[in-house]
């Protein structure tokens, strides 16, 4: 690291221990210091940028919040720990709005929660964005699913989406992670552990373990 990066990421480290020294917030069961952005970069007199780099050196671990309708950042010294389903809708949202121009509020930022929740740990994001990338295949199956309900007498309506919805991805996040799991099985491709302990059979032979066995039967 640079000398004076080296000494920007101390006077940080020093901003954040006095921050919360002085009013610490209690954010997901961590203690915070936390700021408006432009306040953290004022204070170290940094551009946006040299502030985000600084916070991806360890030990500062960041996330963001809105206080009062405005955007804060959230800075601690420790370890990085799993990411929460905050921390994943956060990323679909800015994912949704690059690919849509929709950037999702309310309701909507609430069921991308729903999404993280409902997928295998670890999976949400890829699968996120191969619902994205494939809306038309995602929304073919949707259909069939719909259909099988009326027939079953369990009620539903066709209806057709031609942009993405995060109410029909929740609704149908089960349809989601299916096409998931087939573009993966097509290209020969091992899933997250998460994904791979729903059906462990079905991904045997695309273990090193099962190409193994395979190759034994072969020779």
């Amino acid at each position: 690291m640079r000398k004076d990066k080296q000494q920007r990421h101390e006077e940080l480290c020093a901003l954040i221990k006095e921050t919360v020294a002085e009013c610490p917030k209690e954010f997901e069961g961590h203690t915070w210091a936390i700021r408006p952005q432009a306040d953290w970069c004022e204070l170290l007199g940094v551009s946006d940028r040299t502030l985000r780099d600084l916070t991806k050196i360890p030990p500062i671990c960041t996330t963001t919040t809105h206080v009062e309708g405005r955007k804060a950042v959230l800075l601690r010294l420790g370890t990085p720990e799993a990411k929460t389903d905050r921390h994943i809708a956060n990323i679909m949202a800015n994912i949704f709005a690059e690919k849509t121009g929709r950037r999702p509020a309310g309701r909507s930022y609430g069921m991308l929660r729903g999404l993280a929740q409902n997928w295998p740990e670890g999976a949400q994001l890829a699968i996120f964005r191969c619902v994205l990338n494939e809306w038309s295949m995602f929304m073919a199956g949707v259909q069939l699913e719909i259909g099988r309900m009326i027939q079953e007498g369990e009620g539903g309506e066709h209806r057709r989406y031609k942009f993405p919805s995060i109410s029909v991805m929740l609704r149908f996040h089960h349809i989601a992670l299916e096409m998931y799991v087939m573009q993966l099985q097509e290209a020969g491709t091992l899933p997250p552990a998460s994904v791979i302990a729903l059906d462990p059979k079905l991904w045997w032979p695309l273990t090193p373990k099962g190409q193994e066995a395979s190759k034994a039967l072969g020779a």
